[in-house]
């Protein structure tokens, strides 16, 4: 970079002129620390107006023109649809591994819903085209979002249809549920690959208590609110977390908009819509259902697949973070 093209009287006029004090405080404090020959914040101005062109540097000298400083919306994926750790994010995320993965797939709502309908008879849906809508509107709203986008959809996303579940408006029935789902995850997911006799594994059957509960500053609650007065439908996106930990899970949330929640018990409903894609095989991630969590043992709840079962069951350390595990979010 030339410093040498601005003389200091340049910079103090426009400073002067162009700018005003507390916008050139707040230039300054934005700007990365660089090596400059004298005082850093004049060095500092100097850098940024090396990169504005001739022409509207002799009006800003003159007096004639302004500088605006906006804020740059960056988009929280990055272009293969993983969330991006913030700068000075401390929680422990790791580079994901990539032999563990979930690719996109076409879209079936009539068949997903049908799957839903056929293992959880005793729960009421949205209709067909109530959910298609519901899902276009969703998915709108999401790409027209300057920090979701189309980066969002670049890895996998599903349709997920939520049924209406009248007795979560007491949470502390939340174990029950659970026990009800999973015992529809076995029947879908055995049938699935019932050619491979593979067994789904359910390591928390018969000791979940009531002290399953849902991660405040999650969003999660505000989901299963929802639930309890009508059906719901909203997108999934299982693996957009991956190489996080539960903890990075639930500390990043906060960075997103209000319609974003951290996914719980999604995870379980497509494990039922979805068994043949999210359990296909051991290079399926792992799945973390971080917004969720059994008390008395601090401990979070996965799904792991194998080429010869899946198994749900409890993860106790919540500050590692595993290159081939997940968290997910949900859009709705």
């Amino acid at each position: 970079m030339n410093y040498h093209n601005i003389l200091m009287e340049d910079v103090a006029r426009i400073v002067e002129n162009g700018m005003g004090l507390d916008a050139f405080k707040n230039l300054a404090a934005s700007l990365p620390e660089v090596g400059v020959k004298y005082n850093k914040r004049i060095g500092l101005l100097e850098m940024f107006l090396n990169m504005i062109n001739a022409e509207d540097l002799k009006k800003l000298q003159a007096g004639e023109a302004l500088i605006k400083i906006e804020a740059i919306i960056r988009s929280l994926f990055d272009s293969t649809g993983r969330v991006i750790p913030p700068r000075g994010f401390k929680p422990k995320v790791k580079d994901e591994n990539n032999n563990f993965c979930l690719n996109q797939i076409e879209i079936n709502f009539k068949d997903c819903l049908k799957r839903m309908q056929e293992y959880l008879p005793g729960y009421k849906f949205s209709s067909l085209l109530e959910s298609q809508d519901k899902y276009e509107a969703v998915k709108k709203k999401a790409l027209q979002h300057s920090q979701i986008g189309p980066n969002a959809f670049k890895r996998c996303s599903l349709f997920l249809p939520i049924p209406h579940i009248p007795e979560l408006a007491d949470l502390k029935k939340l174990h029950q549920v659970f026990n009800n789902l999973l015992e529809a995850v076995k029947r879908a997911y055995e049938n699935e690959f019932s050619k491979d006799r593979r067994v789904f594994k359910n390591y928390r059957r018969g000791i979940l208590q009531k002290n399953v509960l849902v991660v405040s500053g999650t969003r999660h609650k505000k989901l299963l609110d929802l639930v309890v007065k009508a059906p719901q439908v909203g997108i999934l996106l299982p693996n957009s977390l991956q190489g996080y930990s539960i903890i990075a899970d639930r500390k990043i949330i906060s960075l997103f908009p209000k319609f974003v929640s951290l996914v719980g018990i999604e995870y379980i409903l497509a494990m039922i819509g979805y068994s043949d894609i999210l359990a296909r095989g051991w290079n399926i991630s792992g799945l973390n259902l971080s917004a969720i969590y059994l008390q008395n043992i601090d401990s979070s709840f996965f799904f792991k697949a194998y080429d010869s079962d899946l198994i749900f069951d409890c993860i106790d350390n919540l500050f590692i973070a595993h290159n081939y595990f997940s968290g997910g979010l949900f859009l709705s």
